[in-house]
Formats: structure tokens, sequence, C-alpha cells
């Protein structure tokens, strides 16, 4: 193996373990991160999930390489007004997220939202994300986005954006992966829509989560026994 793959991982989960981590104190190595805190990192794959933080990393001006799940944008000479027209409820607003791109986007991406009762109520309060609306995103011709796609679900349960980063991770080569932020697996579940590092408030929808999450890890693990997880969760 060469390049990357010769090196360690260092995978970046969003637990309040991770707060204590910086890049230039992590040793050779590629590092992966997810979402909009994952950014600080400067890693050299950045994972999202969910569009509404795409759309934030997007808007942000980020120009690391991105991997967004289930990408599928639409080129800007197809316009957004036209696509939609009759295709969304006529009473949901329209809001384009990231006008300031127009100029250099080389296309769109847009997505609609409907009962938002899975947000954490900083997201509610912000009058921003509605209930019944369509943000539209613009994509400027400097991002680096690689289309992810969706793992199917087992039992019901979703891939978290960490099994995300493990799999891409181990795809690369990498035989070691170095864990940080992923509290889950000292039992605590924190959501990546909670600024202040809290749960969802709900202690047994906490609780599913987080077994959710732990299946999804557990499984990674015993499906490649030649690699090496090291996590790290009280730094």
């Amino acid at each position: 193996m060469s390049g990357m793959s010769e090196r360690v991982a260092y995978i970046i989960g969003n637990g309040p373990s991770r707060k204590s981590v910086r890049r230039e104190k992590l040793g050779q190595g590629a590092v992966y991160a997810a979402n909009v805190r994952g950014m600080e990192m400067q890693p050299d794959v950045l994972h999202c999930n969910d569009p509404w933080i795409q759309y934030d990393v997007i808007k942000s001006g980020y120009r690391g390489v991105c991997h967004f799940l289930d990408w599928q944008p639409i080129p800007i000479e197809m316009p957004w007004q036209i696509v939609l027209a009759g295709q969304i409820p006529a009473d949901y607003d329209q809001v384009v997220h990231n006008p300031e791109h127009a100029e250099c986007a080389v296309a769109w991406h847009f997505y609609c939202t409907a009962e938002l009762g899975g947000w954490s109520d900083k997201q509610k309060q912000s009058g921003y994300w509605r209930e019944n609306r369509a943000y539209i995103c613009l994509v400027p011709d400097f991002m680096q986005i690689t289309h992810i796609p969706k793992m199917e679900p087992i039992q019901s349960k979703l891939a978290p954006s960490g099994a995300y980063l493990m799999m891409t991770a181990i795809k690369a080569g990498h035989k070691r992966l170095e864990m940080y932020g992923f509290d889950s697996m000292a039992g605590e579940f924190h959501s990546v829509s909670t600024i202040d590092y809290r749960g969802s408030q709900d202690p047994e929808e906490d609780a599913r989560q987080r077994k959710s999450f732990l299946y999804w890890y557990d499984k990674i693990m015993q499906e490649n026994e030649d690699v090496e997880f090291i996590w790290h969760t009280d730094e």
C-alpha cells in the first residue's frame, strides 16, 4: 500500500470527548470527520449525512474534500424555478439557502421539510429551518463533493455518520483506526444537532439511538477483523 493507506486513520466523531482533539496534536495519518463541527479539524475527508448539514457546509465556503450521502444535484442549466414547479405543494415557501453563490453555481440541490419533530429547540427557534418549506442550495464550482450511496438499513437501523467514516477509512486501506468523539461507546448519546452536546431530552429516544449506533459500530468491527480499532472516549 502507499499514500494515505500506509498511515493510521483518525476518525473524529462529534461527542464531547472530541473537544480536546486538535489536528496538530494527532500523529501522521489521514483525518476523517463529520458535519459542520468536523470542518475545524481540516480533515482529509468531511462526511455529511443530512441535507441541512450539507447545505451549511456549502454555505460556509468550505473547500475541502466532502462526501455527501445520497448527493444528486441538478445542473444549473435546469432552473430550479421550472424543475420544481408542480413538484412541491403550493403552500410551501421556497428559500435559496446560499444566494451569495449564484454567480459561481454549477448545480443546485433541494430539500423539503415536513414536521421538525426530531430537530433541536435551537433549530426550531432559529426562524430559518421551518416545517413545510423547500430549501434550494446552490453548488459553487469550488466544491469537491463525492456522492456516497446509502448503506442499506439493518433491522430499520440507519447507519450514522460515524459508520460511514469508518467504512471510508477501511476502503482506503487503513488498518488502524483511532476513534475520537464516539461517546456512545462509553454509554452516552449526544445529538449532532444540539450545539451544547445534550441529547434529545428524551431518555428513551437517546437509548434507542445509542443502541442503533452501537449496532453499526459492532457490525463493522466484526466484519473487519484485520483492522485495529482504538476507542478514545475519555480524553
